[in-house]
């Protein structure tokens, strides 16, 4: 026993090395890996590509050629086939780009913003094309600028030309819809992974442009391609190019980018996840095991799990305590913040409305009001239809309903003519994403309802998120941690109770041992003298010895009988826990049981089954009738001494338990022995071992049934005449 448990330390130790070693591997790959993710990244910025973006750009390149060109098709400026076909085709990176396509003849001429005179389309369009063609292709060029990425395409039909040109989003700091947009589609990106990424942009040493959180300083010179780690786990990593100025002075550029890494953090964090994985499925497969060879599962392993399955409890049941408190805080700051701004726009588009009799202008008095206040603003007009927004082409492309929400529409409709500030706050979903979102009725100074002004507060929503996010992120490192812990201590303390039950146990059997000894030597003693008095009789001579010898043995057989039963009732109490159920017919027990005391000479034994003729539950049918013979034994000893003694058996099944009283009108038992009758070596008789009733009690237990007891004494002062009632419950199957 102490092999295997040592084995089992051994075995939970080497796991716990082996889970270490993989976090750390695991995570130096992860490294590596982000590494050279990150030198791809930097690299397409510096040269500001986007593949997908190109292939898309050449696919549509080769649909013109091939429907117009080899066809000597032209066409008008009014060919709105061929653009929703060349749309069609670039839709995949619609959520990315902004995209223009332009239609002209050749000798157009066009306004151009800052520009007084009109100028050619085909030679206007051809200045837009810049110096970088992209690879297999003859019309596409690359003029991306910083990390805005841009592509242009010019192609030539006859007198006819087409001009597209995609340039890359970007997200502002207060936008909602655009921002999940490109959330979505940047999935399979390098900008998803879980490290903190930043970039830079210098020029001679001198920073330009920086985007992320790390705090790039004003002048810098970076190695160029090769990893440099500075203060706090950040790693930078840059690639440089020479360019040509205004003046033909080559300039220096240079992009930086910077990854944050904390090894040591996130190998603890990964060998947990591992450790407790691999212990989880071991834990399984030993359940499993078990249940299947039918094995009982020892004091050790219970312990175990439920001390596990506690501390998981604790600590998921906290987790989600603390989450929610978050999200109700932040929910309720929200909404605060949420109807500030909204009432503060509202008094804006009030004034907007109540001073110009036109609405030619409110589109840009939008995009003003949501630049200011940070949040996207949609204006509905009195029917609930979109009149303005500063993201006009998310309602343009059908990504968001023209029509307002039904259930505010319903909610706010007719409150205009009392100048209230009905704001209304609900909940709603775009796409992925949970969102708050107000809304509250436009009132001109007449006090008219003249439309509706929403705001998604989406912005707010991200920082709620990434607040939670980060909680869990933290408490998830923290929670496995501590579980790893638990789960060691958990090991430790199942082990010591162990001990402690092995101890007492072994204390248990020595008492058990002293008790035995003494019943034993009880009977052996009187045998030995009756003997040793027959040798006597026998070496004088003694004529009356037939005689004696007679009574001699009746005594002898009485002691091996009383022998007899003490071996049975320790025998039966070492095979309570390993007793075979079956399925029983109580009824015939109780039978069989009554039969045994059919013929006493001054106690009348009754039972009544209350028309049961079967009553099924899962038992040991030999140890199931010991236990009724124990108890109707006592009752016949206690009515002993009365003339009229009476004993009942009576049975009844009361929802779905079967429900077994035998009842005597005896001596009773004391108050002062009530409450040790079910103990260890109690008993009141000169030759009782004290094991019939502590065997009764967990006979019955073993049978998921109970027992339980009332008694009178003849002394006692209670009017209820004497005598003993033992109540017995067993679940019934089949009921």
């Amino acid at each position: 026993m102490k092999a295997k448990k040592n084995r089992i330390l051994w075995l939970f130790i080497s796991l716990l090395a082996l889970s270490i070693a993989a976090g750390i591997t695991i995570n130096i790959i992860k490294w590596h890996n982000a590494k050279l993710s990150a030198q791809s990244v930097i690299a397409d910025v510096a040269l500001g590509r986007d593949k997908k973006a190109e292939q898309l750009m050449i696919a549509a390149e080769d649909y013109i050629i091939r429907k117009k060109i080899d066809a000597q098709i032209s066409f008008r400026s009014t060919d709105s086939t061929l653009k929703d076909s060349i749309r069609s085709i670039l839709r995949p990176v619609r959520r990315q780009y902004y995209t223009e396509i332009s239609l002209y003849d050749s000798q157009d001429s066009i306004y151009v913003a800052n520009i007084a005179e009109p100028q050619n389309a085909l030679s206007y369009f051809r200045s837009r094309l810049g110096s970088r063609r992209i690879d297999s292709s003859y019309h596409i060029y690359n003029v991306s600028e910083n990390i805005t990425k841009r592509y242009v395409c010019l192609i030539q039909i006859k007198d006819s030309i087409i001009f597209i040109e995609i340039e890359s989003r970007r997200a502002s700091p207060h936008s909602a819809y655009s921002d999940i947009s490109l959330n979505e589609t940047r999935k399979e990106t390098y900008y998803d992974n879980d490290l903190d990424i930043s970039f830079a942009k210098y020029t001679n040493g001198n920073l330009i442009f920086q985007s992320g959180s790390f705090p790039y300083p004003k002048q810098a010179v970076i190695p160029n391609k090769k990893w440099q780690e500075t203060i706090h786990h950040y790693c930078h990593y840059s690639i440089q190019n020479t360019i040509s100025s205004a003046s033909n002075k080559p300039l220096t550029e240079q992009w930086v980018i910077t990854i944050h890494k904390n090894l040591i953090y996130d190998s603890i964090i990964s060998a947990s996840y591992i450790f407790l994985a691999t212990l989880l499925v071991m834990c399984l497969v030993f359940v499993g095991i078990k249940l299947y060879k039918r094995e009982p599962f020892g004091l050790n392993t219970k312990v175990f799990f439920t001390l596990i399955a506690l501390l998981l409890v604790i600590f998921i049941v906290l987790g989600l305590i603390t989450v929610r408190n978050l999200a109700d805080v932040n929910t309720n700051a929200n909404t605060d913040t949420l109807k500030e701004k909204t009432l503060s726009i509202n008094i804006e588009l009030s004034n907007f409305f109540s001073y110009n009799d036109s609405t030619e202008s409110l589109s840009d008095y939008v995009m003003w009001l949501s630049a200011a206040f940070f949040v996207d603003i949609n204006v509905y007009n009195a029917q609930g239809i979109i009149m303005a927004s500063n993201r006009e082409n998310m309602f343009h492309d059908n990504i968001l309903p023209k029509s307002m929400n039904s259930n505010a529409f319903a909610q706010l409709k007719g409150l205009g003519s009392r100048y209230v500030s009905p704001i209304f706050v609900q909940t709603e979903r775009f796409r992925s994403r949970k969102f708050l979102s107000s809304y509250m009725p436009i009132v001109n100074q007449n006090n008219v309802v003249v439309g509706y002004v929403n705001i998604p507060f989406l912005s707010g929503q991200r920082e709620m998120e990434a607040k939670i996010d980060n909680v869990i992120s933290n408490y998830a490192g923290i929670y496995l941690l501590f579980v790893n812990i638990s789960i060691l201590l958990a090991a430790l303390i199942s082990r010591i109770l162990t001990n402690i039950k092995k101890n007492e146990r072994d204390k248990a059997w020595k008492e058990l041992a002293r008790q035995v000894s003494h019943e034993v030597k009880n009977p052996l003693t009187p045998m030995k003298l009756s003997i040793q008095h027959l040798q006597r009789l026998k070496n004088d001579g003694e004529k009356k010895f037939d005689q004696l010898f007679d009574e001699v043995s009746t005594s002898l057989i009485e002691q091996i009988d009383t022998l007899s039963d003490i071996a049975t009732e320790f025998s039966d109490y070492s095979k309570i826990d390993n007793a075979r159920l079956t399925n029983v017919n109580l009824v015939s027990c109780l039978q069989t049981a009554v039969s045994t005391f059919s013929n006493l000479p001054s106690t009348t034994l009754t039972f009544n089954s209350h028309g049961n003729n079967e009553v099924i539950v899962l038992a040991d049918k030999a140890l199931l009738i010991r236990v009724f013979n124990n108890i109707i034994k006592n009752a016949v000893q206690a009515t002993s001494n009365s003339p009229l003694g009476k004993i009942d058996v009576d049975l009844q099944v009361i929802k779905q338990r079967a429900v077994v009283t035998i009842s005597d009108n005896g001596c009773g038992i004391s108050k002062v022995n009530q409450a040790k009758i079910f103990q260890y070596s109690f008993t009141t008789k000169n030759d009782g071992s004290g094991l019939g009733l502590l065997i009764v009690h967990d006979a019955i237990a073993s049978f998921k049934g109970t027992i339980s007891f009332t008694s009178n004494t003849s002394s006692s002062s209670s009017e209820q005449a004497s005598g003993t009632y033992f109540t017995i419950t067993l679940p019934v199957k089949g009921v």
